[in-house]
């Protein structure tokens, strides 16, 4: 049986929702504060200002009113939500002060304090999430089919950019190996594409934004199928 996919749109002055429907149940939904600049998702070209060699983290210049700061261990992706989090996450810093490093804002700017940052990179689809910089496969904690997970990811092994890491995201059982392969190879392309565009970048230099929900959602939704 074919699937009836629809997305909805309300924008308004406070917010913008995005609710996503499969066979008219709904299978997604997103909420986002219309007025608040986001920053988490977007990569910088930063360069490091200070290292605390004894936490493991450091303070690093991306270009922002104040100085974002990094610690070895965080990534965009909550681990919790996961069923396998053993990630094998670097324990040291390996970087000086004048360093150029690409860096994802993690968490947004609040109050006086500047924006968290990770070297851990993360690229989100709709059924996966590409981990190019970590070599893992994840699965969301609510896939609980053994078998089903197995296939999944026997499925994403198959078609994984070498190097990198995968987590299979709750949506994906309801998704065709299609289009699941389709997704992985559209991160894969706009890794490429960060990757070119960092080379050029200057210093402190936006090089990739995710937009705002509406762009992202049409965005996972354009993906051949």
């Amino acid at each position: 049986m074919n699937k009836k996919s629809s997305i909805y749109i309300d924008v308004n002055s406070n917010n913008v929702c995005v609710a996503m429907t499969e066979n008219d149940e709904l299978t997604e939904f997103y909420i986002e504060s219309s007025s608040q600049k986001k920053l988490v998702g977007n990569i910088y070209k930063g360069v490091v200002v200070n290292v605390l060699a004894g936490m493991q983290a450091a303070f690093v210049d991306i270009g922002l009113e104040k100085n974002a700061f990094m610690y070895v261990g965080d990534m965009i992706i909550d681990r919790a939500e996961l069923q396998n989090h053993d990630i094998e996450i670097p324990e040291k810093l390996l970087i000086s002060q004048g360093d150029e490093i690409m860096v994802q804002v993690v968490k947004d700017e609040v109050g006086t304090k500047g924006a968290r940052i990770s070297s851990n990179i993360s690229l989100p689809g709709r059924s996966v999430v590409m981990t190019p910089t970590l070599d893992f496969l994840g699965v969301s904690r609510k896939i609980n089919d053994e078998k089903l997970k197995q296939k999944l990811m026997k499925l994403v092994k198959a078609h994984a950019a070498k190097g990198s890491g995968y987590i299979i995201r709750t949506v994906a059982p309801e998704m065709s190996k299609k289009e699941i392969v389709a997704e992985m190879k559209q991160l894969s392309d706009l890794w490429e594409t960060i990757q070119q565009r960092y080379k050029k970048a200057r210093p402190k230099e936006l090089i990739y934004t995710e937009g705002d929900l509406v762009a992202r959602m049409l965005e996972i939704c354009s993906i051949p199928m």
